[in-house]
Protein backbone atom coordinates (compact mmCIF):
# COMPACT_ATOMS: atom_id res chain seq x y z
CA UNK A 1 0.00 0.00 0.00
CA UNK A 2 1.28 3.12 -1.35
CA UNK A 3 1.54 5.74 1.82
CA UNK A 4 1.80 9.16 1.05
CA UNK A 5 3.92 11.25 4.29
CA UNK A 6 3.66 14.44 2.99
CA UNK A 7 0.16 14.72 1.29
CA UNK A 8 -0.14 15.31 -2.65
CA UNK A 9 -2.21 18.38 -1.95
CA UNK A 10 0.23 20.01 -0.16
CA UNK A 11 2.96 18.86 -2.56
CA UNK A 12 1.12 20.58 -5.36
CA UNK A 13 1.55 24.30 -3.78
CA UNK A 14 4.63 23.78 -4.59
CA UNK A 15 4.92 22.52 -8.32
CA UNK A 16 5.08 25.01 -11.32
CA UNK A 17 2.45 25.55 -14.26
CA UNK A 18 3.26 21.67 -15.24
CA UNK A 19 2.41 20.55 -12.09
CA UNK A 20 5.84 19.49 -11.39
CA UNK A 21 8.69 19.89 -8.58
CA UNK A 22 12.40 19.74 -8.72
CA UNK A 23 14.58 17.65 -5.99
CA UNK A 24 17.75 18.67 -4.12
CA UNK A 25 19.47 15.74 -3.00
CA UNK A 26 21.17 15.73 0.56
CA UNK A 27 22.97 12.81 0.30
CA UNK A 28 24.62 13.78 -2.97
CA UNK A 29 24.04 17.32 -2.78
CA UNK A 30 23.03 18.17 -6.12
CA UNK A 31 19.83 18.07 -8.36
CA UNK A 32 19.74 15.28 -10.09
CA UNK A 33 16.66 16.41 -12.82
CA UNK A 34 17.22 20.01 -14.20
CA UNK A 35 14.65 19.13 -17.03
CA UNK A 36 11.24 17.69 -16.15
CA UNK A 37 10.72 17.40 -12.37
CA UNK A 38 8.66 15.26 -10.10
CA UNK A 39 4.95 14.71 -10.13
CA UNK A 40 3.34 14.72 -6.67
CA UNK A 41 2.18 10.87 -7.06
CA UNK A 42 5.60 9.74 -7.64
CA UNK A 43 7.39 11.62 -4.27
CA UNK A 44 6.92 11.25 -1.08
CA UNK A 45 5.55 8.03 -0.13
CA UNK A 46 6.51 4.54 1.14
CA UNK A 47 4.81 1.11 1.31
CA UNK A 48 2.78 0.14 4.13
CA UNK A 49 4.97 2.67 6.32
CA UNK A 50 1.75 2.78 9.15
CA UNK A 51 0.81 -0.55 9.30
CA UNK A 52 1.16 -3.04 12.60
CA UNK A 53 -0.36 -6.14 14.13
CA UNK A 54 -3.32 -3.76 15.28
CA UNK A 55 -4.33 -2.05 12.66
CA UNK A 56 -3.49 1.06 9.92
CA UNK A 57 -2.72 4.61 11.62
CA UNK A 58 -3.20 6.30 7.95
CA UNK A 59 -6.82 5.23 7.80
CA UNK A 60 -7.19 5.70 11.50
CA UNK A 61 -5.59 9.00 12.31
CA UNK A 62 -3.89 10.80 9.15
CA UNK A 63 -6.49 10.48 6.28
CA UNK A 64 -9.17 11.67 7.95
CA UNK A 65 -7.34 14.77 9.27
CA UNK A 66 -5.77 15.56 5.78
CA UNK A 67 -9.15 15.18 4.23
CA UNK A 68 -10.61 17.64 6.76
CA UNK A 69 -7.76 20.22 5.85
CA UNK A 70 -6.98 19.81 2.36
CA UNK A 71 -9.93 22.36 1.11
CA UNK A 72 -8.55 24.90 4.08
CA UNK A 73 -5.11 24.53 2.47
CA UNK A 74 -6.15 25.49 -0.86
CA UNK A 75 -8.42 28.73 0.81
CA UNK A 76 -5.49 29.41 2.76
CA UNK A 77 -3.04 29.35 -0.19
CA UNK A 78 -5.33 31.62 -1.98
CA UNK A 79 -6.60 34.20 0.64
CA UNK A 80 -4.73 33.42 4.00
CA UNK A 81 -6.58 35.85 6.26
CA UNK A 82 -9.85 35.03 4.64
CA UNK A 83 -9.38 31.42 5.07
CA UNK A 84 -8.05 31.66 8.97
CA UNK A 85 -11.50 32.91 9.74
CA UNK A 86 -13.23 30.03 8.58
CA UNK A 87 -15.20 28.13 11.25
CA UNK A 88 -12.98 24.93 12.30
CA UNK A 89 -9.84 26.61 10.77
CA UNK A 90 -8.15 26.58 13.88
CA UNK A 91 -8.55 22.85 14.90
CA UNK A 92 -8.17 21.59 11.67
CA UNK A 93 -4.65 23.48 10.66
CA UNK A 94 -3.42 21.89 14.19
CA UNK A 95 -4.24 18.38 14.21
CA UNK A 96 -2.57 19.02 10.50
CA UNK A 97 0.55 20.29 11.71
CA UNK A 98 0.43 17.63 14.78
CA UNK A 99 -0.72 14.56 12.29
CA UNK A 100 2.36 15.63 9.73
CA UNK A 101 5.08 16.57 12.06
CA UNK A 102 4.87 12.83 13.36
CA UNK A 103 4.14 11.13 10.17
CA UNK A 104 7.45 11.73 8.44
CA UNK A 105 10.29 9.39 8.90
CA UNK A 106 11.88 11.52 11.85
CA UNK A 107 9.99 9.43 14.79
CA UNK A 108 10.48 5.98 13.92
CA UNK A 109 14.09 6.95 12.55
CA UNK A 110 14.81 8.53 16.14
CA UNK A 111 12.97 5.41 17.80
CA UNK A 112 15.79 3.07 16.07
CA UNK A 113 18.56 5.03 16.69
CA UNK A 114 17.81 5.38 20.73
CA UNK A 115 17.27 1.33 20.08
CA UNK A 116 20.63 1.13 19.02
CA UNK A 117 22.69 3.48 21.30
CA UNK A 118 20.41 1.46 24.62
CA UNK A 119 20.84 -2.29 23.05
CA UNK A 120 23.91 -1.82 20.07
CA UNK A 121 23.66 -5.98 19.90
CA UNK A 122 19.43 -5.96 20.21
CA UNK A 123 17.57 -7.33 17.86
CA UNK A 124 14.27 -6.39 17.75
CA UNK A 125 11.30 -8.12 16.37
CA UNK A 126 10.01 -5.91 13.22
CA UNK A 127 6.28 -6.61 14.07
CA UNK A 128 7.45 -5.14 17.99
CA UNK A 129 9.39 -2.47 15.91
CA UNK A 130 6.21 -1.22 13.93
CA UNK A 131 3.97 -1.11 17.38
CA UNK A 132 6.31 0.98 18.84
CA UNK A 133 6.69 3.30 16.03
CA UNK A 134 3.07 4.05 16.06
CA UNK A 135 3.06 4.52 19.66
CA UNK A 136 5.54 7.23 19.43
CA UNK A 137 3.87 8.53 16.09
CA UNK A 138 0.61 8.73 18.47
CA UNK A 139 2.52 10.12 21.57
CA UNK A 140 3.76 12.91 19.50
CA UNK A 141 0.86 13.88 17.80
CA UNK A 142 -1.03 14.34 21.46
CA UNK A 143 1.84 16.20 22.61
CA UNK A 144 2.03 18.58 19.32
CA UNK A 145 -1.26 19.68 20.33
CA UNK A 146 -0.80 20.53 23.83
CA UNK A 147 1.93 22.77 22.90
CA UNK A 148 -0.11 24.41 20.15
CA UNK A 149 -2.97 24.59 22.35
CA UNK A 150 -0.71 26.26 25.29
CA UNK A 151 -1.96 29.63 26.89
CA UNK A 152 1.38 31.39 25.18
CA UNK A 153 1.38 30.00 21.89
CA UNK A 154 1.00 32.11 19.06
CA UNK A 155 0.97 31.79 14.79
CA UNK A 156 2.57 34.14 12.84
CA UNK A 157 1.82 33.84 9.03
CA UNK A 158 5.08 35.56 6.77
CA UNK A 159 5.35 35.94 3.47
CA UNK A 160 8.42 35.95 1.00
CA UNK A 161 10.61 38.73 0.01
CA UNK A 162 11.28 39.81 -3.34
CA UNK A 163 11.74 36.88 -5.50
CA UNK A 164 12.85 34.61 -3.24
CA UNK A 165 10.49 31.58 -2.64
CA UNK A 166 10.35 28.94 0.49
CA UNK A 167 10.80 25.22 -0.71
CA UNK A 168 9.29 22.08 0.46
CA UNK A 169 11.54 19.01 2.75
CA UNK A 170 10.72 15.50 3.27
CA UNK A 171 9.94 16.43 7.07
CA UNK A 172 7.76 19.69 6.32
CA UNK A 173 7.07 20.75 10.01
CA UNK A 174 10.23 22.18 10.87
CA UNK A 175 11.31 22.64 14.43
CA UNK A 176 14.48 25.03 16.57
CA UNK A 177 15.44 24.18 20.06
CA UNK A 178 14.34 25.66 23.39
CA UNK A 179 18.38 26.69 24.05
CA UNK A 180 18.16 28.78 21.37
CA UNK A 181 17.31 32.77 21.26
CA UNK A 182 14.06 32.26 20.24
CA UNK A 183 13.03 29.43 21.67
CA UNK A 184 10.99 26.17 20.85
CA UNK A 185 9.64 27.39 17.44
CA UNK A 186 7.66 25.68 14.11
CA UNK A 187 7.95 26.77 10.62
CA UNK A 188 5.42 25.33 8.01
CA UNK A 189 6.24 26.02 4.65
CA UNK A 190 2.09 26.49 3.49
CA UNK A 191 2.97 27.34 -0.17
CA UNK A 192 6.30 28.99 -1.89
CA UNK A 193 5.24 32.30 -0.75
CA UNK A 194 3.46 31.33 2.53
CA UNK A 195 5.48 30.40 5.91
CA UNK A 196 3.09 29.85 9.32
CA UNK A 197 5.30 30.59 12.55
CA UNK A 198 4.40 29.27 15.71
CA UNK A 199 6.25 30.46 18.94
CA UNK A 200 6.18 32.54 22.20
CA UNK A 201 6.17 36.22 21.13
CA UNK A 202 9.25 36.85 22.08
CA UNK A 203 10.39 34.01 20.08
CA UNK A 204 8.47 35.56 16.88
CA UNK A 205 10.12 39.08 17.59
CA UNK A 206 13.64 37.40 17.36
CA UNK A 207 12.21 36.02 13.72
CA UNK A 208 11.07 39.45 12.92
CA UNK A 209 14.50 41.38 14.09
CA UNK A 210 16.78 39.25 12.76
CA UNK A 211 14.88 38.46 9.78
CA UNK A 212 15.30 34.84 9.90
CA UNK A 213 13.48 34.16 7.17
CA UNK A 214 15.48 34.81 5.05
CA UNK A 215 17.67 31.97 5.51
CA UNK A 216 15.11 29.31 6.28
CA UNK A 217 15.12 27.20 3.33
CA UNK A 218 18.62 25.93 5.14
CA UNK A 219 16.34 25.63 8.19
CA UNK A 220 14.15 23.24 6.19
CA UNK A 221 17.01 21.29 4.53
CA UNK A 222 18.42 20.27 7.57
CA UNK A 223 15.43 19.16 8.72
CA UNK A 224 14.69 16.66 5.67
CA UNK A 225 15.49 13.01 5.93
CA UNK A 226 16.87 13.57 2.39
CA UNK A 227 15.05 15.47 0.07
CA UNK A 228 13.85 18.80 -0.81
CA UNK A 229 11.69 20.30 -3.78
CA UNK A 230 11.01 23.69 -5.47
CA UNK A 231 10.02 24.64 -8.44
CA UNK A 232 12.26 27.30 -8.38
CA UNK A 233 15.77 25.49 -9.54
CA UNK A 234 17.38 29.03 -8.54
CA UNK A 235 16.30 28.24 -4.66
CA UNK A 236 17.62 24.61 -4.60
CA UNK A 237 20.71 25.59 -6.29
CA UNK A 238 21.33 27.92 -3.22
CA UNK A 239 20.99 25.52 -1.38
CA UNK A 240 23.97 23.08 -2.77
CA UNK A 241 25.92 26.21 -2.53
CA UNK A 242 25.37 25.87 1.39
CA UNK A 243 25.60 23.05 1.47
CA UNK A 244 29.28 22.49 -0.42
CA UNK A 245 30.37 25.63 1.59
CA UNK A 246 33.34 25.35 3.61
CA UNK A 247 35.56 28.11 5.85
CA UNK A 248 33.85 29.52 8.08
CA UNK A 249 33.75 27.83 11.99
CA UNK A 250 29.64 28.97 12.47
CA UNK A 251 28.84 27.54 9.16
CA UNK A 252 30.94 24.53 9.40
CA UNK A 253 30.12 23.28 13.04
CA UNK A 254 25.89 23.71 11.70
CA UNK A 255 26.65 21.76 8.13
CA UNK A 256 28.07 18.79 10.69
CA UNK A 257 24.29 18.55 11.67
CA UNK A 258 22.40 19.83 8.95
CA UNK A 259 23.90 17.39 6.14
CA UNK A 260 22.37 14.30 8.35
CA UNK A 261 18.66 13.31 8.24
CA UNK A 262 16.46 15.23 10.48
CA UNK A 263 19.20 17.93 11.33
CA UNK A 264 21.46 15.14 12.58
CA UNK A 265 19.23 13.54 15.45
CA UNK A 266 20.90 10.36 15.07
CA UNK A 267 24.43 12.21 15.31
CA UNK A 268 23.74 13.73 18.41
CA UNK A 269 21.82 11.06 20.07
CA UNK A 270 25.74 8.85 19.00
CA UNK A 271 27.84 11.76 20.34
CA UNK A 272 25.64 12.37 23.86
CA UNK A 273 26.95 10.89 26.81
CA UNK A 274 23.55 10.56 28.54
CA UNK A 275 21.30 8.21 27.92
CA UNK A 276 18.31 10.21 25.97
CA UNK A 277 15.63 11.58 27.83
CA UNK A 278 11.96 13.10 27.67
CA UNK A 279 12.55 16.46 27.71
CA UNK A 280 8.55 17.58 26.92
CA UNK A 281 7.57 18.53 29.98
CA UNK A 282 10.32 20.84 30.09
CA UNK A 283 9.06 21.91 26.48
CA UNK A 284 5.54 22.33 27.30
CA UNK A 285 6.16 24.73 30.61
CA UNK A 286 8.00 26.80 28.35
CA UNK A 287 4.06 27.98 26.82
CA UNK A 288 2.11 27.35 29.88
Amino acid sequence: MRDHFVPRFHIRQFCNTNGRVFCFDKRSRSIPDRTFGNAPRDILYGNSLYTDQFGNLDEELYKPIERTFAPHLVRLAKDPTSAAREAGFGRAIIDWIAAQYSRTALLPDTVDDILRKLEPAALVDQTALAVLHNQKRIEEYEFMIKVMTAPRWKWRMWRSSGERRFVLGDHPVCNTYTNMDMGFMLFIPITPTLMLCGGSQEGHEVVRQREILRGINGLIASWCTRFVYSACLQELDSLVDMMRAQGDPEHDEWIRYAQHPHHGTALRIRESDAPPGDHRHALLDEFL
